[in-house]
């Protein structure tokens, strides 16, 4: 069989942009890696979109087996993602541990090359390619924590044509294009009413009493049906005054004046990350921009450090006892008139917590957003399994049981009630998951 990506890369010389990010690599197969082929893998295999929410990256090709980068090695929902959407490809998955930083210089290299070769044709990918031997990097990086990406315009991701026409072999029941319904609308719509073709042969007498039934279950069931469970979300409000200051000025701040000036850069545009840095007697605070290191705050002091994290673990709802072990948080918020998701993540060090925080939007908030509804998608189809088969065995006990009488079931009535409100609702969703289609 044939692999039509396996056989796209010739050998050139190495491009100083490229090694750079080849320096990042330090395991004993770097020498497979070649740049250009990890960008035709994105672009033709793993989404960008993909790689950012699952920090995986597709390293190079061997026959039928795909090399996966994965920071996380133990992440068996990304490592079964990936799998899902290689299986109609016939590869294999062989994972191997890379560093954050390696993937986040992948990322920001392939965000560069697509952003520089726009005008030209997208779609077919260059034959010419930078691979070569490597030199190792001869400062060793002792911190492997998560990248931070700003992902502003979806334009500037040149996969997302590749991805939408992936998504159908992972998962059939989101759509490729679903549009994410902000919660104001969905509060603000009221439960459908009954059709009226509906209730005109056998409803009305029931209906009418149910309606009239005190029974605690069918209040409960009627306040579940009606009640939003999205609240309106939350603005972040971010109040930088120091923009223009010098970045020396921002060790002298307060914790929560500092998570200010700190979120006003990140948020600000382009692509962005933001580490927390422990040292034994200090820490420090990296902010890049567009994958350039724009501004380090150095040699703070600890307590500092900290109380910028405990503020981070405020916003995203963590404890703010110590970590013993990562752990991740994620909210969504509203920020000028742009819905972004915060990531925060802390990691366990033999100085103390360490941290970094990922801001998504554009193009990767949709992804991000898509796999919520797929996750939903599959819990709701789960329970529902449940319910049938509660319903299943009601069935079989209440024929051989010889006493049984429909009064007795005090649940069946709010439990025909609730069912009815779900139809409704999966009604209005398949119409409009029809519009949605329809516009794209």
């Amino acid at each position: 069989m044939a692999f039509p990506l396996s056989d796209r890369i010739e050998p050139k010389r190495v491009n100083s942009v490229y090694q750079s990010v080849l320096d990042q690599f330090k395991e004993d197969w770097v020498e497979q890696l070649n740049v250009e082929q990890m960008f035709i893998l994105i672009d033709g295999v793993l989404p960008f979109e993909a790689c950012l929410y699952y920090q995986v990256l597709p390293l190079f090709l061997e026959g039928s087996h795909l090399n996966l980068g994965m920071v996380s090695p133990e992440d068996t929902a990304a490592s079964d993602y990936v799998r899902r959407i290689i299986s109609y490809l016939n590869y294999t998955l062989v994972p191997r541990r890379i560093s954050s930083e390696a993937l986040q210089a992948v990322l920001s290299a392939h965000l560069n090359h697509a952003g520089s070769h726009r005008p030209q044709s997208g779609r077919t990918p260059s034959h010419r390619s930078n691979r070569g031997s490597r030199s190792r990097s001869k400062q060793p990086i002792d911190r492997n924590t998560q990248p931070t990406l700003v992902v502003d315009s979806p334009e500037r991701l040149s996969s997302t044509e590749m991805h939408d026409r992936a998504r159908p072999q992972i998962d059939s029941s989101p759509p490729p294009r679903i549009p994410f319904v902000p919660p104001q609308d969905t509060a603000a719509q009221p439960p459908l009413q009954p059709e009226p073709a509906q209730p005109e042969p056998a409803q009305p007498n029931p209906q009418d009493t149910l309606l009239a039934l005190p029974e605690p279950e069918l209040a409960e069931a009627q306040a579940l049906a009606s009640t939003p469970l999205f609240n309106p979300l939350p603005v972040l409000d971010v109040q930088a005054k120091y923009l223009s200051s010098p970045i020396e000025i921002l060790a002298t701040l307060q914790p929560k004046e500092l998570l200010q000036e700190l979120l006003g850069r990140i948020l600000f545009g382009g692509i962005g990350r933001l580490y927390f840095e422990r040292q034994q007697q200090y820490g420090r605070i990296l902010w890049s921009q567009d994958g350039v290191l724009q501004s380090v705050i150095d040699k703070l002091d600890t307590t500092s450090l900290q109380g910028v994290i405990n503020e981070l673990k405020r916003m995203t709802q963590m404890p703010l006892i110590a970590v013993e072990k990562p752990r991740q948080s994620e909210i969504e918020r509203l920020y000028q008139q742009t819905r972004l998701l915060l990531r925060f993540r802390v990691m366990p060090t033999a100085h103390g917590e360490e941290a970094t925080l990922q801001v998504l939007r554009g193009a990767a908030l949709k992804f991000y957003q898509q796999q919520q509804l797929a996750n939903l998608g599959r819990d709701a189809l789960s329970i529902a399994k449940q319910l049938q088969l509660k319903v299943n065995e009601i069935r079989d006990r209440a024929r051989t049981s010889s006493s049984f009488s429909a009064e007795r079931l005090e649940a069946l009535p709010a439990l025909n009630q609730l069912l009815r409100y779900i139809e409704e609702e999966l009604e209005q969703l398949q119409v409009e998951q029809g519009a949605d289609d329809s516009k794209a």
